[in-house]
């Protein structure tokens, strides 16, 4: 706006003077009629009212278009709309499975439907050592291979040899934490626990097939057996 402004002060002045320098080679050369004379002056006065007008318009726009104190959209001075989100820093551990109420049981063999397992990676039943056995999954699902078996009088790791299970000595004080310095403790480590040791409350530290650390917390024991368990997963 200021640019056109003065674009249009300097054609008007430019306009103006063009029409006195006409007049006034028209009165020199002897043709000084009063129109001529008249035109001349009218010049003069075009020019000086011209460029007083751009300079009035330009100092106008400039007052006009001169910017406001920052303010961030969302927000008036002195006030904030809130803390900025935060992020979990560098190296913590990620949950990548959170579930509650999950019936681990009863016992279940081939063709019965799955109900004896639980893959701590993907939160679903996954597969047993079947699939080793016999190449094929005969009853697939979206999880991979299973880390936790429930048997009639204990539960047991994916082939019941792998010592990768921590059952907690005071129940509640698992976490991350806890279950990383318990599961790095290699005599601490089984691979079978039996039920009889297993109650409402009772905590299981588990390293999954994918080196990941999972908590397990008992929240039901009955008959079956089942165990409707909770567990989170996390990896870093």
């Amino acid at each position: 706006m200021r640019i056109l402004a003065i674009v249009i002060g300097v054609l008007v002045l430019a306009a103006g003077i063009a029409i006195g320098v006409l007049a006034r080679r028209h009165r020199r050369a002897g043709k000084a009629t009063t129109f001529w004379r008249s035109m001349e002056r009218l010049g003069f006065v075009i020019a000086v009212l011209s460029g007083s007008a751009s300079l009035i318009i330009t100092l106008l726009v400039l007052v006009l278009e001169r910017p406001a104190s920052p303010v961030t959209e969302g927000r008036q001075p002195g006030r904030t709309t809130g803390s900025p989100p935060t992020t979990a820093p560098p190296g913590s551990p990620r949950v990548v499975i959170d579930r509650q109420g999950f019936a681990l049981g009863p016992p279940s063999s081939f063709p019965a439907p799955e109900t004896d397992k639980v893959d701590l990676d993907s939160g679903h039943r996954g597969y047993g050592t079947i699939v080793e056995q016999w190449g094929k999954d005969f009853q697939p699902d979206p999880g991979g291979r299973t880390d936790i078996i429930i048997e009639d009088g204990e539960i047991h790791s994916y082939d019941g040899t792998e010592r990768s299970m921590v059952l907690l000595a005071d129940a509640g004080s698992g976490g991350y934490a806890a279950c990383r310095r318990a599961l790095a403790e290699e005599d601490s480590r089984v691979a079978r626990i039996p039920l009889a040791d297993l109650a409402a409350g009772s905590q299981v530290c588990s390293r999954t097939d994918q080196g990941r650390t999972a908590l397990v917390t008992v929240q039901e024991a009955g008959q079956g057996p089942v165990l409707t368990i909770a567990f989170t997963t996390w990896e870093r």
